[in-house]
């Protein structure tokens, strides 16, 4: 497994990441601030479901390719 994710991974973790701070961030928690991160968490389940997935053998966009490579899979 390589660490060359799609913008929509690296997206989804950092949302997350900031959803938690900030409910985690007084220190205290109730019923709201646990429901509202419980949506987050179907939401981004939700749109990974439906987000499409990589061809395999295909190299995302943003690894290197050489110009001919590039050329030909851009036309």
């Amino acid at each position: 497994m390589s660490l060359n994710f799609e913008l929509f991974d690296a997206v989804v973790l950092i949302l997350a990441i900031l959803v938690v701070g900030q409910f985690l961030r007084d220190g205290k928690s109730n019923y709201l601030e646990g429901i509202l991160c419980f949506f987050v968490y179907v939401l981004i389940a939700v749109a990974a479901f439906y987000y499409p997935n990589p061809v395999p053998g295909e190299e995302s966009a943003g690894s290197s390719l050489s110009g001919e490579e590039a050329v030909h899979r851009f036309r």
